[in-house]
């Protein structure tokens, strides 16, 4: 469906969509040109058997939500559903976020594109751009045509696999952002288990084993980024074990990318075959903008107090909520977002 109005209050149990020749499919809508808000996605999205392109605008895109929101926001959403697919962009939330022209739409009509306050529980796999939130956002900010994107308030816990059976520009995975080169993330967090039930240390954002290429960039929050990351935290491990560009926020940095009060929160030192810098190749201080928190452990009120005083994480207000700060601080945890529930 091609959502051009407001949609509220949705929720899709048991859904499973399987595709092969839709350009954009996502449980709730396939384009969002509109508002989506306060919708739950659960089941499946299937999307296999593409033929990848070396173009981002030609390539079909995959989302828990949305397969692609253009010129439209997604407000408050859940996605609890898997999306794969082995060689296309996808994403927990939605596929391909931004606005960017063919030449028919009049400039007017562009504006600034936001994914707020969204969550994703579900897994995603994929073989182009792959992000927990948004598999690919490119509208530019400097372009006359396009929008600045706005990720806000967004939380995954889903692992995030990248195929790695496509070499293109735009293969990248991240816990927020696969491959995203324009606007701004803030007040935004990937968690995932650091160790499975038997105490081993596994990644939250990975390449496939049999991946056929290893040069795809993997990051905790930003797989391949020039975008402005404000007041986040990735607390996953990224495994550096098959690709060669993996960093722990991301993998790899693109020009003029500023990073404010971003951390990185292990429980003592990062083991081996995972990511251990912010960005491949680069120490922790090859970028003033970048802080690492690296904590000997987890407890008590350390890690929620020490982020709470720094950068004015605390005043950091909820767009959603009036009157109301983004984070919500317990004792012994980390920091949480406040959000509504449906």
């Amino acid at each position: 469906a091609v959502i051009a109005g407001t949609v509220t209050n949705v929720k899709v149990l048991g859904a499973k969509i399987t595709v092969r020749y839709s350009a954009y499919a996502g449980i709730i809508a396939g384009v969002n040109s509109g508002v989506l808000a306060d919708c739950y996605a659960y089941g499946s999205v299937q999307a296999n058997g593409y033929q990848t392109t070396t173009s981002s605008t030609s390539n079909p895109f995959f989302g828990g939500v949305a397969g692609y929101t253009r010129n439209g926001d997604v407000i408050q959403c859940r996605n609890y559903a898997s999306v794969v697919s082995d060689k296309q962009t996808v994403g927990g939330v939605v596929g391909r976020a931004g606005a960017e022209s063919i030449g028919m739409e009049p400039r007017s009509i562009f504006r600034n594109d936001s994914v707020i306050g969204c969550f994703n529980f579900g897994d995603v796999t994929g073989g182009l751009a792959v992000g927990g939130i948004v598999g690919l956002s490119t509208g530019m900010v400097d372009s006359a045509w396009g929008g600045q994107y706005r990720i806000f308030s967004c939380h995954n816990e889903g692992k995030i696999t990248h195929t790695g059976k496509v070499n293109n520009a735009f293969a990248a995975a991240g816990g927020i952002a696969g491959y995203c080169h324009a606007g701004v993330i803030q007040g935004s967090y990937n968690t995932y288990p650091l160790t499975d039930e038997s105490g081993n240390p596994q990644a939250g954002v990975l390449l496939a084993s049999d991946a056929s290429y290893r040069n795809i960039p993997l990051g905790g929050l930003v797989g391949n980024g020039g975008v402005v990351v404000n007041a986040s935290y990735n607390y996953a491990y990224v495994a550096s074990d098959v690709s060669t560009l993996a960093g722990a926020i991301f993998g790899v940095v693109g020009e003029h990318l500023l990073t404010y009060s971003s951390y990185y929160i292990v429980e003592g030192n990062t083991p081996s075959g995972f990511a251990d810098t912010y960005a491949s190749g680069k120490a922790d201080d090859d970028n003033s903008k970048y802080k690492k928190m690296d904590y000997a452990k987890v407890d008590g009120t350390k890690t929620a107090e020490v982020i709470k005083t720094a950068f004015g994480w605390a005043n950091l207000p909820n767009p959603l909520i009036e009157n109301d700060k983004n984070w919500v601080f317990t004792d012994g945890n980390l920091p949480t977002l406040s959000v509504r529930t449906l």
